[in-house]
């Protein structure tokens, strides 16, 4: 996206010099720095006709309201809107706005007469992060806080839309690391049961196997009854014949 129009004015006053801003005054229209919707529909009608910022360019930073330096803009995505800045110090400026990924998007030619007022005219996107003068960006750097068209705040939306779906897959992946998880968990207690189940039935078998060896072992030893009870006939005999 390119700058839709740009120009310096610099009108001549009696005195002989140029028109300037009072110095720290900074005029925004329709609440754009900072003012919600609680304006109700002069707030909207205002952001229909488009909105305009006033700042004042020096190399220590972009001058804001009140005096602060490189105040967050507020923009609404698809709202027209126009930037009107003040050379203050004579130093070689422009205007110009870049996305995150540092593309610039925006950017006016540059002016370096102290005094002199350029206005450049521009629609907000999603993807516009911060404005900036190209000469000075360490300094000459503020950010721009962009709001969809639901209203909701999107400083780089796209990321923050990506960052959700990464989100949801990171909840979707772990609910099913969970649920295998609870699988492993009762398969390995299935086993366990199995295993215990299988060791109980093999104690009670080898108890069955001693007891019936016992039972055996009782019947085949030790003389009966009746060898007990019959005398030895030959001894008898045997005395007799004596």
């Amino acid at each position: 996206m390119t700058d839709r129009s740009s120009k310096v004015d610099s009108e001549p006053v009696p005195n002989g010099g140029t028109t300037r801003f009072s110095r720290r005054k900074v005029l925004i229209t329709a609440g754009a720095i900072g003012v919600g919707a609680a304006a109700g529909g002069f707030a909207s009608a205002q952001q229909e006709q488009g909105q305009e910022f006033q700042l004042e360019g020096e190399t220590s930073g972009w001058v804001g309201s009140g005096g602060e330096t490189n105040p967050t803009l507020s923009l609404q995505a698809g709202t027209d809107y126009t930037v009107t800045w003040e050379n203050t110090d004579g130093a070689i400026h422009d205007f110009a706005i870049r996305d995150s990924n540092g593309e610039t998007l925006v950017q006016s030619d540059p002016i370096n007469e102290e005094g002199a007022t350029q206005t450049v005219e521009f629609t907000a996107s999603e993807d516009m992060a911060t404005y900036l003068c190209t000469y000075h960006p360490q300094t000459m750097v503020g950010d721009l806080e962009v709001a969809a068209g639901d209203g909701t705040s999107d400083s780089g939306g796209e990321d923050d839309q990506e960052q959700e779906q990464e989100d949801d897959q990171e909840q979707e992946q772990e609910q099913e690391d969970d649920q295998e998880q609870e699988q492993e968990d009762d398969q390995e207690q299935e086993q366990e049961d199995d295993q215990e189940q299988e060791q109980e039935d093999d104690q009670e078998q080898e108890q069955e196997q001693e007891e019936d060896v016992d039972e055996s072992t009782d019947d085949s030893e030790g003389p009966t009854m009746a060898d007990d009870a019959c005398p030895d006939d030959s001894k008898g005999d045997e005395g007799k014949g004596k």
